[in-house]
């Protein structure tokens, strides 16, 4: 009898460390992810930031830069277009539709975050077997 506790207690062993190393490299993918999706809003808000920027300082829209941050940022704001109206004064105007589509942009991204660790989380592995042996 004490022979199979003493077998299955390195058994037990092995399988526990090798459900931790794969919660861990689980924890550390999700963690990954999550880093991604938010260097990747990140940088989107940063190009909407500076076109708000830009339209509020009047900006020479014909500039290189101007047209460069104008043109990356074209496509993730038309679904915002017309949203608000848009205040102008002298050739300064603020873009409020920008301004919400920042927001809802980055509740896009937390929603996506929370999504992908409730759908792909797992508990910690259970190690009191093994420490119980």
């Amino acid at each position: 009898m004490a022979q199979g506790n003493r077998d299955s207690s390195p058994s037990g062993n092995a399988r526990s460390d090798a459900e931790s190393s794969a919660y861990r490299d689980r924890v550390y993918l999700l963690r990954k992810a999550s880093q991604i999706i938010w260097l990747l809003t990140g940088i989107l808000e940063a190009f909407i930031g500076v076109r708000i920027l830009l339209k509020l300082l009047a900006a020479n829209p014909e500039a290189g830069f101007a047209q460069f941050v104008y043109g990356m940022t074209a496509l993730f704001l038309v679904p915002f277009e017309a949203l608000l109206p848009t205040p102008s004064a002298g050739g300064a105007v603020l873009e409020i539709s920008s301004i919400v589509a920042m927001l809802v942009y980055a509740l896009v991204a937390w929603g996506i975050v929370r999504a992908i660790w409730i759908i792909f989380e797992q508990p910690p592995p259970d190690n009191s077997a093994s420490s119980t042996a």
